[in-house]
């Protein structure tokens, strides 16, 4: 055999990359408490996902994560902690009884196999009053490019909103949630074409808190299965792209 043929095939083996069907994370946690005069005024806790390894993706993915990180900390220090201190000045001014401030951000990871790493990530903010507000984003990643997966959830808006609003009548027929009317409208108004991830049972839409819903209800989530998906003509193309388990 040609000798320079055994050696392109030598090349390819070595820089063939190997296929990364899930990864393995663990997180790391930050901690912030901003007192004064022995009096707790906030306390932040947030943490990110690191992925293990020292291949290209693993690398690119604990790129992003550590930038959120350096993100959480620079807005504890320069919005929330100044936010606290105006507010406890106030407070003591007119006697008010000063609450202190809480912020907590943590993810949960939705699907990690078939190349596909899909997690959401929850922070939770309260600055006073009655209750506290959270605010959800979605990443999806895939595990061959280490980019994130690119959908245009807009091209299927009409069939997917369908779904959710069925989902939806079927949780407040059987009492299992509440809605704020004219739901239809709502799920129109406050759609967002990058609210969603993936988990094991299919794809997920989400609202933020209290677009659609009474603020007990959290953040509204419908989990669209691969199967009802399918059924959809508009759909199938796709379930195809995402390539769920």
């Amino acid at each position: 055999m040609n000798p320079q043929f055994i050696s392109r095939i030598q090349c390819r083996e070595v820089n063939r990359v190997k296929k990364i069907d899930s990864v393995d994370i663990s997180p790391v946690a930050d901690q912030k408490i901003e007192t004064a005069d022995g009096e707790t005024l906030l306390k932040a806790v947030w943490s990110v996902p690191v992925i293990a390894g020292t291949s290209k993706i693993s690398a690119r993915l604990n790129s992003h994560y550590q930038a959120a990180r350096r993100f959480l900390a620079r807005y504890t220090d320069d919005v929330l902690i100044r936010q606290a201190k105006r507010q406890k000045a106030f407070y003591d001014k007119y006697s008010f009884p000063f609450l202190p401030h809480e912020m907590n951000s943590s993810y949960e990871v939705t699907l990690n196999e078939s190349g596909i790493l899909s997690l959401f990530t929850d922070r939770y903010e309260y600055a006073g009053g009655a209750n506290g507000f959270t605010i959800r984003r979605g990443d999806t990643w895939s595990l061959e490019s280490g980019f994130p997966l690119h959908i245009d959830l807009n091209k299927h808006k009409r069939a997917l909103l369908r779904l959710a609003e069925e989902q939806a009548l079927r949780r407040q027929e059987r009492g299992e949630a509440v809605y704020n009317e004219p739901l239809r409208r709502n799920l129109r108004r406050y759609w967002k074409p990058d609210q969603w991830y993936l988990t094991r049972d299919g794809l997920a839409l989400y609202y933020g808190q209290v677009t659609i819903a009474p603020h007990p209800e959290g953040i509204p989530v419908f989990v669209l299965p691969r199967e009802r998906l399918y059924e959809v003509k508009r759909l199938k193309a796709l379930c195809r792209k995402i390539k769920m388990p």
